[in-house]
């Protein structure tokens, strides 16, 4: 059987305090936070709603999928992500663009442990003041003008192989590697969760 390498953290017990601090919060997720702030959800007569997808495809060499949500942050004119799976890697493109500038936190949390492709740097942090963004421990950083790498190794010699190709001599940003809380079915264990920031009015993170 598969493993999994980049989960849903999943959730732990209602009663757990951690379940609304952390859990139910943005940067629990793998996916892109915008100045630190929690995604809205919207909902209508109290049932959440989603926009539907924007492409769903299926082919023998490759399967492709595209969403949006065009409410998810206050003033974004796009907030995208399109996923194209093979049977040998998976390209993930996630869009954001604003009139206005923004800061873009690109977010995913491994399972096993981190190996990051260069020496890192000392991170004064914090990471963020707001959502769920100060459970995060440990930081390293890496200011970037061009690609980066990593990779994630379970205990059973399976990983995940990180290919950054956000950054680029016009748009530098920056890659910070630390720790913060893993699957909700054991809330003290940490696992290796990557950061990449850009601050801008658009950025376009591919991996």
């Amino acid at each position: 059987e598969g493993e999994r390498l980049a989960p849903d953290l999943g959730i732990p017990p209602y009663s757990n305090s951690m379940y609304e601090s952390y859990y139910k919060k943005t940067f629990a997720h793998n996916t892109v936070m915008v100045d630190g702030e929690t995604q809205s959800i919207p909902a209508v007569n109290n049932v959440e709603v989603y926009e539907p997808t924007k492409l769903f495809m299926q082919s023998q060499p490759f399967n492709i999928m595209t969403n949006t949500s065009s409410k998810a942050y206050p003033g974004m004119d796009r907030y995208e992500r399109t996923v194209a799976v093979t049977p040998d890697y998976l390209i993930d493109l996630f869009s954001v663009e604003s009139a206005t500038s923004h800061k873009y936190d690109w977010v995913l949390h491994g399972i096993g442990s981190f190996t990051p492709g260069t020496t890192m740097d000392a991170f004064a942090g914090p990471l963020g003041t707001k959502d769920a963004t100060p459970f995060f421990r440990n930081g390293t950083s890496k200011q970037l003008t061009g690609s980066w790498e990593g990779a994630w190794t379970t205990v059973n010699g399976n990983g995940l192989k990180l290919f950054s190709l956000t950054s680029s001599p016009s748009v530098a940003s920056t890659m910070i590697v630390g720790e913060a809380p893993g699957p909700g079915n054991d809330t003290t264990a940490y696992i290796p969760t990557v950061v990449n920031r850009v601050t801008g009015n658009n950025a376009q993170f591919v991996s």
